[in-house]
């Protein structure tokens, strides 16, 4: 729609950012129509989908520097992290106003996959492709006795598939996926 700017063509993850009517995306088009699987952008918080840059608007986006995609996206409470194939983002509303900073929090650590994730309140759990992951203001390795039985049966080919559950009842996390031997998700 020309009256509302470029909006992304292309997405791979979107959503609403915490506690405000601002619409954001990763990994998408910029206001040209080329696709950046780096780009985070978002809408004009007073005009949900209204994504021109311009004076007076505060809508806008930022390339993210370390990896080459977005990987995924997960909402907490406050803010939102995100994850490229490199490295751990948040991103935080400095204003009312539509303006975020992003930080790197940590390098060398990914997710697994766009879903692996739950959220706990301001906690974020996730999987990686060789441990599990918490975020709690910081980012640390979250104990686990199953470690190497989930991932010394694991088929990395499929990882896309994978998805975690939030069992508030008993303040557990449950990643469901694939084994070494199988293309539909098997084991949890």
């Amino acid at each position: 729609d020309p009256g509302h700017g470029a909006v992304p063509s292309f997405v791979r993850v979107l959503m609403v950012y915490p506690g405000h009517r601002v619409i954001v995306a990763f990994g998408c088009t910029d206001t040209l129509g080329n696709f950046d699987p780096m780009l985070v952008r978002w809408c004009h918080p007073d005009r949900p989908g209204s994504w021109e840059v311009e004076a007076g608007s505060f809508a806008g986006g930022t390339p993210l520097s370390t990896g080459s995609y977005i990987v995924g996206a997960a909402r907490s409470k406050r803010e939102i992290l995100i994850w490229t194939d490199a490295a751990v983002y948040s991103m935080v509303g400095v204003t009312g106003g539509g303006v975020f900073q992003f930080s790197e929090l940590s390098t060398g650590i990914s997710i697994v996959g766009p879903d692996a994730y739950s959220v706990a309140g301001d906690r974020i759990f996730w999987m990686d492709d060789r441990n599990f992951y918490v975020y709690d203001g910081s980012v640390s390795i979250l104990p686990c006795t199953v470690l190497n039985y989930v991932f010394s049966d694991f088929n990395y080919n499929e990882r896309e598939k994978i998805f975690a559950a939030r069992n508030s009842k008993f303040g557990e996390s449950t990643w469901f996926y694939c084994s070494s031997d199988s293309v539909t998700i098997d084991r949890y």
